[in-house]
């Protein structure tokens, strides 16, 4: 068990003082006069209103340094459990599972055993609020591990109707308790769930599991999309079940392989979705044959209007980047890619030609070969292209790789045209807050590197003139 922050009355007066701070001044303000947080002996803590030594438990839990593994059970915000604080004296247990219910807001376990099982029985039992659970199985589990993981399940669900966050990445088969739970969680009148985070793997150690079923995977799927308090939805499995997503859902990440045409039917009843974040798509379903005489001929449209901001990862290519958005017919305000192969100079042209993007705020490609064309393309306004200007509303930009030839002169050109809007020119308003440009070491000039510095420091220095200006090495 790690040590806390005060092990001992000597410390914990110097704890104190450190802190007192922080303490916030209505908690302070009920202190009795006489208390000194240099002076604190037995009598002077036992003093405290029970509202301070609650903030001050807090305060201690938050200042302890160790590695969360180290702890059998932990939360995000608190590397280590409480449980020690508890067993202080009973005015402490009462203080600390009574009245500090931020402490029991939410449970970590890494690569559970059957020391997890007993002291997540305890975690639950003081659970009063809204709660915040993570799970995280080990690559390679094994029997003790999956037996501990149903055993830490059940414990889950005697506080199912307080799930506000579930986050569970696990191998081979899905907990069936784990179903009756969604199930339950869908027919009840006011649910608290709102963010679900699943990955289940069928494969261990690149083998098939063969208690790896379909069936518990397609419910799971079709019972989170009818929860109606659920907003934020992370799913990573070896395929994306068939039935659409939940009409209220705001946010969508798939880590799992999924078509244009199947993502783009799974998200028609979502009009409030407001990010999109897709890490495996591809071009056309296998179940799908287009001849090659009717290749070329579009599909309809599929509008999610909603949606201002998509993200992928590893993207196969631009084409189906392109498709997608065109065929949602979405107003984009944030379009962040990655993709898996360099884009060259013509596709990220076709790219900023796109009238789809003209509302762009925030856009980034990285793994794209940023040549001086594009960059004159990006002046503010633009000196190459069709357009008057590109992104006119932009300000935040990313780009992942600029080639060895760039003129480091039309870079800064660039970026001093998107910080800076000159008096008396007719340039679009926008100015850019925040950008990101991949460039080699060597690339990175004497002027490139004063110019990097001035904009930090002048947005440190000048109040509410915000800026950042990063060169990375791709």
């Amino acid at each position: 068990m790690p040590t806390l922050a005060f092990p001992n009355f000597s410390s914990f007066s110097s704890f104190l003082k450190s802190v007192q701070h922080t303490i916030p001044k209505p908690l302070a303000a009920v202190a009795p006069s006489y208390f000194n947080p240099g002076q604190c002996g037995v009598d002077a803590i036992n003093r405290l209103p029970d509202e301070l030594l609650s903030e001050i438990c807090v305060l201690a839990l938050a200042e302890t340094k160790t590695e969360p593994s180290r702890s059998p059970v932990f939360s995000e915000e608190f590397p280590v459990a409480p449980f020690a604080v508890s067993h202080v004296c009973r005015r402490w247990r009462y203080v600390v599972t009574e009245g500090t219910p931020r402490l029991w807001s939410s449970i970590t376990i890494t690569h559970p055993n059957q020391c997890h099982v007993f002291r997540t029985k305890v975690w639950m039992s003081y659970v009063q609020g809204p709660l915040k659970i993570s799970l995280n199985q080990s690559d390679s589990p094994s029997d003790e591990e999956h037996q501990a993981t149903i055993e830490i399940i059940q414990s889950f669900l005697s506080r199912v109707d307080l799930w506000q966050t579930i986050v569970l990445h696990m191998r081979g088969q899905f907990p069936s308790p784990l179903l009756g739970a969604l199930d339950r969680l869908r027919r009840a009148p006011n649910p608290l769930l709102s963010t679900v985070e699943l990955s289940f793997l069928s494969f261990v150690n690149g083998r098939e599991d063969p208690r790896w079923a379909v069936l518990p995977c397609f419910a799971a799927w079709d019972t989170l999309q009818n929860i109606p308090s659920l907003t934020n939805l992370s799913w990573r499995t070896a395929f994306t079940p068939g039935p659409r997503f939940g009409a209220l859902l705001l946010r969508v990440e798939l880590h799992s392989p999924i078509s244009i045409e199947d993502l783009l039917d799974k998200l028609i009843y979502c009009y409030n979705l407001l990010n999109l974040e897709i890490h495996d798509l591809s071009r056309l379903s296998d179940t799908v044959t287009v001849l090659p005489d009717h290749e070329d001929i579009p599909m309809d449209p599929l509008p999610i209007i909603s949606l201002p901001a998509l993200l992928m990862r590893q993207a196969a290519d631009w084409m189906t980047v392109k498709k997608f958005i065109t065929l949602s017919e979405c107003r984009l305000y944030e379009l962040m890619i990655e993709f898996a192969v360099p884009l060259s100079e013509a596709e990220l042209i076709n790219c900023l030609e796109m009238p789809e993007l003209r509302w762009v705020h925030r856009f980034g490609m990285h793994n794209v070969e940023v040549t001086n064309k594009i960059l004159l393309m990006l002046h503010r306004p633009a000196q190459q292209g069709v357009q008057t200007c590109y992104f006119e509303h932009l300000i935040f930009l990313w780009l992942g790789r600029c080639r060895a030839d760039v003129d480091p002169a039309i870079l800064l050109r660039m970026l001093g045209s998107r910080f800076w809007t000159i008096q008396g020119t007719c340039v679009p308003p926008a100015e850019l807050e925040s950008a990101r440009i991949g460039v080699d070491a060597d690339m990175v000039t004497v002027d490139m590197a004063e110019y990097e510095r001035v904009i930090n420091t002048c947005s440190a220095r000048i109040k509410g003139w915000n800026r950042n200006l990063t060169f990375f090495d791709r």
